[in-house]
């Protein structure tokens, strides 16, 4: 089946125009610190919206501290230029146990843990409570973020593949084409370039200055091929990996393999493991005070 082959092979060149925008991509996001200012962004949010109303006005703080300490880095970074540079002291992500793990050790965490006695339900019960609607909301945020980066780093991948293609003169149709002409069988290939090389010889004056005439139409094409081109390429190496695995499946090179499920986790569980890592957290940070004092 040349026309599978041809297909394969354009697949796996789309692969790598692809991979190229990402690596532009992803070398933007780490040259601006993308990642690092979207994680304060959203802790900060998580603070003046979720954990902030939990707490009485007076035990309010401005956000700066807790925003700085939850998304400093644990292993402390020296004042190196490399370490500046690749700015070491920052995290890019924070899971949801090491949040948890982290808020303890803050002064709003410790405030949350004393108003367990001023609640009108148990103690245990308050800090379950407390815990999973706090974690439901890092993970609900989390999840928002993450949807915004990828719309976005959608949108980039499709304008820097516009202009790979643009400035690289890459012409998906022709490529197209021209693996469809490699897998054709020889006589066919022969027969055609002779039959295109005698009606060229044969083309009056007249007829090849009519076709300086239709070089407004073939400019159209062409621009129209490159936009083509560049969304393509803008679609993404996970989307071409994901056609080649199918075209290979479907020529009978590798099995398509069967769709993995995920098993949904267990909630209560997850609450007793985040109060678990909370009291933790909050006991050791008592007994460091009680070291200083």
């Amino acid at each position: 089946m040349p026309w599978i082959e041809a297909l394969l092979a354009f697949a796996v060149t789309m692969m790598i125009l692809s991979t190229i925008v990402s690596v532009i991509i992803e070398a933007g996001h780490r040259l601006f610190r993308i990642r690092e200012k979207g994680l304060r962004q959203l802790i900060q949010r998580l603070h003046e919206d979720t954990i902030a109303p939990l707490l009485p006005p007076q035990q309010r703080s401005p956000h700066n501290e807790f925003v700085r300490y939850m998304t400093s880095s644990g292993f402390t970074a020296g004042n190196s230029m490399v370490d500046r540079i690749t700015n070491a002291g920052q995290l890019t992500s924070l899971s949801t146990q090491e949040f948890i793990s982290r808020l303890a050790a803050t002064s709003e965490g410790q405030a949350l843990h004393d108003q367990k006695g001023q609640s009108s339900i148990d103690e245990q019960t308050y800090l379950r409570t407390m815990l999973s609607h706090i974690t439901h909301r890092f993970d609900i945020l989390g999840l928002g973020a993450t949807d915004y980066f990828k719309r976005r780093a959608s949108f980039y991948a499709l304008v820097i593949g516009l202009l790979l293609a643009l400035t690289c003169n890459i012409n998906a149709l022709e490529l197209l084409h021209t693996y469809l002409l490699d897998n054709a069988t020889p006589p066919i290939l022969t027969d055609q370039s002779a039959a295109i090389d005698i009606s060229t010889l044969g083309q009056p004056a007249a007829q090849k200055l009519a076709h300086l005439s239709d070089e407004g139409i073939t400019f159209i094409v062409w621009f129209s091929n490159i936009l083509l081109s560049g969304v393509l390429i803008g679609l993404g190496g996970p989307f071409w990996f994901d056609t080649y695995r199918k075209l290979g499946a479907l020529a009978g090179l590798q099995s398509a393999g069967p769709q993995q499920t995920n098993k949904e986790s267990n909630t209560q569980d997850n609450v007793e493991v985040w109060l678990a890592l909370f009291m933790e957290s909050i006991r050791a940070n008592q007994l460091r005070s009680e070291a200083l004092s």
